[in-house]
């Protein structure tokens, strides 16, 4: 009833169905299986709250001075676009375990600095969302004796590539996507121009979450012109004759930049397409770009670590999020079923078979 109660169809909070059992137990009780539910008890949305101090302090509440917190550091200070001050919290359950008593987090808008501030041993750490380290000089750190071994990575739960606009043709064609995939050497941008230990990706679910069948040598479409030029005569383009010029939109990054020229050549080399690559500001939406853009890039990384979060909250056809407006009647009622079924075993074959349709049928 959360949902009736956040729209005010429903005013009595005990028709709520979460209750606490005890001071360490809580209960919810859903309207419909949830396969996923336990995962998303780990989002900020579901942390708890210190109810006494935001009714003492109201907005107020998050304050440094009123802040209620319980990890290892408390909020000490912080000085607006330069530093966050952390210092080890005394009533912390395992205080004895944690060794530095302040951290310092300076707010650093270029990387390329980031990295020489690093060098000059100004900072202790590099890396990251907030301070990445700038992929222009990746190889150098990893290649470098004195910098690889300060250099550690992991994997993201993220996938990132282009997407297809299926509401404009030629795009609207699988057989037209099939041969653009095919005509692309994914392996080569990430050996020679992202090089920041990507790996290629052949399904939209990532490794390490669950129900992705990234490690499935069966899934997706691979590398190749020949089956690109296969694909492309049977949409009726023969070597690229009477195809239309289409639009790749991106935002505009160094690494984005440079993986749009790729695709562009790849496509115009492998199999006589022209893709006309436009950048796009930071800030300008989907909606703005998509009547115009037979491509864009497109990327998620996950909010929770199940396969529900990348093939149906992106792209079942009834979700806002569905930025590709495509739809397939099979794969929705598969999505669908996977999310209700309490059978590990057999959500992992419906997520099987909605990738397939996904990334190889369509």
């Amino acid at each position: 009833n959360a949902e009736k109660i956040y729209h005010k169809e429903l005013s009595d909070l005990s028709k709520l169905g979460v209750k606490a059992i005890d001071n360490h137990q809580l209960e919810f009780l859903l309207e419909k299986p949830s396969s996923f539910f336990p995962y998303l008890t780990t989002l900020n949305s579901f942390k708890p709250l210190p109810v006494d101090t935001i009714k003492e302090y109201g907005k107020n509440w998050t304050a440094p001075q009123n802040i209620v917190t319980s990890g290892a550091y408390q909020f000490a200070l912080s000085i607006r676009d330069s530093m966050i001050i952390l210092r080890k919290n005394p009533i912390y359950y395992d205080k004895q375990h944690v060794n530095i008593e302040e951290i310092r987090y300076i707010l650093i808008q270029d990387s390329i600095l980031g990295l020489s501030m690093y060098l000059n041993e100004d900072i202790d750490i590099i890396g990251g969302k907030y301070l990445p380290i700038p992929r222009s000089h990746l190889y150098t750190v990893q290649s470098n004796p004195l910098l690889r071994d300060h250099y550690h990575s992991f994997p993201l739960l993220k996938t990132y590539g282009f997407v297809f606009n299926t509401n404009l043709s030629p795009v609207n064609d699988p057989l037209v996507r099939k041969a653009i995939i095919s005509a692309v050497d994914r392996k080569m941008i990430i050996s020679f121009l992202t090089r920041g230990n990507e790996k290629l990706a052949l399904s939209f679910s990532p490794p390490f979450v669950f129900g992705s069948v990234a490690y499935d040598k069966d899934i997706g479409i691979p590398f190749n012109v020949e089956k690109a030029k296969q694909f492309l005569k049977a949409a009726g383009y023969p070597d690229g004759e009477g195809f239309p010029e289409i639009f790749l939109s991106y935002h505009d990054t160094h690494t984005n930049r440079m993986i749009a020229n790729a695709v562009s050549l790849f496509l115009k080399n492998h199999i006589n397409i022209t893709l006309t690559c436009k950048p796009v500001q930071e800030g300008v939406t989907y909606e703005s770009v998509t009547p115009q853009s037979h491509m864009y890039s497109f990327g998620w990384h996950c909010n929770y670590p199940d396969a529900n979060n990348f093939l149906y909250d992106q792209l079942h056809s009834q979700t806002p999020n569905n930025i590709i407006y495509w739809s397939n009647k099979d794969y929705s009622q598969i999505v669908l079923k996977a999310r209700g079924c309490l059978d590990n075993d057999l959500r992992k074959e419906y997520y099987a078979k909605a990738e397939k349709i996904l990334v190889q049928d369509e």
